[in-house]
């Protein structure tokens, strides 16, 4: 691939992780456990995805790497979301901007 293939490549994980707010008004609205399951398809998906086409010559096309990235960026923002979402609100206030420097740490 190209420089300017893999920039495409790498913008499209980027717009995933940027369209994370999918994932916090799925935590709003279905709550966490299916929010985390969500995530973890989309981040299912897009791993095997690039496992599959990163075997082939051509890296499986443009089109396929960037739509996988996507998926992988977007379902890992959605399960770090629900652990930060979930830890904020577990913890008493006077411990909510360390809680949420430790799960930011990773």
């Amino acid at each position: 691939l190209s420089a300017s293939q893999l920039d495409t490549v790498y913008a499209s994980g980027q717009l995933g992780v940027g369209l994370g707010i999918v994932g916090g008004v799925l935590h709003d609205s279905i709550g966490p456990v299916a929010t985390c399951l969500w995530g973890f398809a989309l981040t299912l998906v897009g791993n095997l995805g690039l496992a599959t086409v990163l075997r082939f010559k051509d890296c499986g096309g443009l089109s396929s790497l960037a739509l996988f990235y996507f998926a992988l960026q977007n379902g890992s923002v959605a399960i770090y979301q629900v652990g930060l979402f979930s830890n904020l609100r577990a913890a008493p206030p006077e411990a909510q901007g360390a809680t949420a420097g430790i799960v930011a740490a990773g």
